[in-house]
């Protein structure tokens, strides 16, 4: 096969020289992101004034927001490397086996938290929660909600359903390029577009919410699965210059919303989301490098056994805890400000870790184990390319 092959009649099948590695740094970050969404989420006790502190602290270094935006550059990754394997072996996408196994890791867990929200309240919005649409539905409606945080599985939802159309529509060696700059420039523009058009608070949640904004992250952490999966991951020097250009970038948006210079609203949630999706970018990037002194110097450490658990139980200790802080009587947007008593902290965090616990060995898990074995014959699609996927 030469470089000069009509694209349009062929499809390529490659395969990687060996099995893609098992990371489990990345369990790790996985766990310390959620760490990060609990500790900004959980309510400061009120005999303690010294815990609001940590809240404090918290909120002004957007301990949530670093936390959510990780998610999304991990999901990014992990699912285009998934999706490039399926390339390397076959030449194509899996669609039928691609979405199979998405359903029965999300399904079963959300549809639980969904049940617990009907039985407990009265609903709103439902018809968004049942098609993925809340991110959209909550920045029209913003009344404080049961299920808020849904917003960000949505985001993940919408990106389900188009990406492995996208990866087959996208040239493999124009691949990196494609998920390094053109998609996050026009998720900028998007972004920018929404902030020009749309005035107040409703800007930033629309900016902070949207799919086509959050492609910033979810691209670019693509793009480090493009470059892992040829066998030139990032280097360490270009890891350290992204996270440094966007401390640099998070720095100018909080120095112009503070001179006023820009909305603080959606012009400030634009940069803001660029900043963070560019640290996130970097960490992720000097994680994956096997040659990386960060990797080799970090990579034990939060590969430890309970921290990588945290990782693993991750998705139900998010989607249920806005649930569990409503059904206490301490939604997010009460505590914050007036905090709560000791035994009601104690109790959310006792029931969101037990609860994702449970929902992970009795539900998640064994679902998960079928997948192997009830996956179905995959209905693929013919990745056309120029030249060979991996040199």
């Amino acid at each position: 096969m030469t470089a000069n092959t009509p694209a349009a009649s062929m499809n390529v099948q490659v395969r990687l020289p060996a099995p893609l590695p098992h990371l489990p740094q990345l369990d790790g970050l996985r766990g310390i992101a959620v760490l990060l969404v609990i500790i900004a989420q959980t309510p400061f006790v009120k005999e303690l004034p010294a815990t609001r502190i940590i809240q404090d602290i918290a909120l002004k270094l957007s301990f949530g927001h670093f936390g959510v935006d990780l998610f999304f550059v991990l999901s990014g990754f992990l699912i285009t490397r998934i999706l490039l394997k399926g390339v390397s072996e076959t030449g194509t996408v899996g669609y039928r086996d691609f979405y199979f196994r998405r359903v029965l890791r999300i399904f079963p867990a959300y549809l639980i938290s969904l049940a617990i929200y009907l039985l407990c309240f009265e609903p709103r919005g439902l018809l968004s929660l049942l098609t993925f649409t809340f991110n959209i539905y909550h920045p029209l409606n913003p009344a404080p909600h049961p299920m808020e945080n849904i917003w960000s599985l949505a985001v993940e939802e919408q990106f389900y359903l188009v990406w492995p159309f996208v990866i087959a529509a996208i040239p493999v060696a124009a691949g990196f390029r494609v998920t390094a700059f053109v998609i996050p420039l026009l998720a900028l523009a998007f972004g920018s577009a929404i902030a020009l058009l749309v005035d107040g608070p409703m800007a930033g949640e629309l900016v902070y919410r949207s799919t086509p904004v959050r492609m910033m992250s979810l691209s670019l952490g693509a793009a480090l699965a493009y470059r892992e999966l040829s066998g030139k991951p990032l280097s360490e020097l270009t890891g350290w210059a992204t996270m440094i250009v966007g401390v640099l970038v998070i720095g100018l948006g909080l120095k112009l919303r503070a001179m006023g210079v820009i909305d603080a609203q959606g012009d400030f949630q634009v940069i803001a989301t660029a900043g963070f999706a560019l640290v996130s970018c970097s960490v992720v990037a000097l994680l994956i490098n096997p040659q990386s002194r960060v990797m080799q110097g970090v990579s034990a450490g939060i590969s430890v056994a309970p921290l990588r658990y945290v990782g693993r139980i991750s998705y139900g200790l998010y989607i249920y805890r806005s649930l569990i802080l409503y059904l206490l009587g301490i939604p997010l947007y009460q505590s914050q400000v007036s905090g709560a008593p000791g035994i009601l902290v104690l109790a959310f965090l006792g029931i969101s870790f037990g609860l994702a616990i449970l929902s992970y060995h009795l539900i998640e898990e064994p679902i998960l184990r079928l997948k192997s074995r009830l996956a179905p014959g995959r209905i693929a699609a013919p990745i056309s390319t120029p030249r060979p996927l991996y040199s």
